[in-house]
């Protein structure tokens, strides 16, 4: 194991389990999970034992036990949590890219980003922090994906695409070129987007149509966490 990169992941459900995979893919030396459920604690996942709650992560930075963290939850809002607790320990979050992911040249990755294996980011793409491209997803030529997206497996983006902040993209959808997602929006599972779609909006069905408003929003405190740290804002 490298002890160059001790990593700490929280979270330990299904999504946690394979950031596990991946980052033992890529090298990482998996110390543990944390996890606020307690009935998860004593574990073991892959051979790695769930150690306890979140708020662990700051004795064991503390302490020098890891020097990286990865926030492993699907849901962006808590995630995004997650994320700025392991900043606030001292931790750095970790970029995993599974070995079998293609990465072009040019392109950039943020901190605490997973790639999965199977996953393609072509030339030109700008992939945020705290960013999920799952297993098999498409990602085009020159698409930027904002902090704390989740783009679910196989889901397809076109070349010139942009996603805003917190949104979700999930499994089989397609996003036509050059179309922008707002922020804290929602594609639904096989959906095929031809138009823009605006902040907070869920789209589903072929084609992309207007379902309802997400009413589950980022609290200001999170807003402001994200200003303050951003290098991507361009809206």
């Amino acid at each position: 194991m490298n002890e160059s990169k001790k990593l700490i992941i929280l979270g330990a459900g299904g999504h946690g389990k394979v950031v596990a995979d991946t980052a033992l893919s890529a090298g990482f030396n998996v110390i543990g999970f944390l996890d606020d459920d307690e009935r998860k604690w004593g574990r073991r996942i892959l051979g790695i034992p769930v150690i306890g709650s979140t708020n662990l992560v700051y004795k064991i930075a503390r302490e020098g036990k890891a020097n990286y963290g990865i926030a492993a939850v699907g849901d962006n809002i808590i995630r995004a949590k997650l994320y700025y607790k392991i900043i606030e320990a001292g931790l750095k979050p970790a970029t995993i890219i599974h070995p079998y992911a293609y990465v072009a040249r040019d392109t950039y990755i943020g901190q605490g980003t997973v790639v999965f294996a199977g996953a393609v980011i072509q030339p030109g793409s700008i992939i945020g922090d705290n960013v999920i491209i799952n297993t098999a997803a498409s990602i085009d030529h020159d698409n930027k994906i904002l902090h704390h997206v989740c783009i679910n497996p196989q889901a397809t983006l076109a070349g010139g695409v942009t996603v805003g902040y917190y949104s979700t993209i999930h499994t089989n959808a397609i996003i036509a070129p050059y179309i922008k997602i707002g922020d804290n929006a929602i594609i639904g599972a096989g959906a095929v987007v031809l138009h823009d779609v605006q902040n907070d909006h869920v789209v589903v069905g072929v084609p992309g149509r207007f379902l309802k408003y997400n009413e589950n929003k980022p609290p200001k405190t999170l807003i402001e966490k994200l200003f303050n740290s951003c290098l991507l804002y361009t809206s």
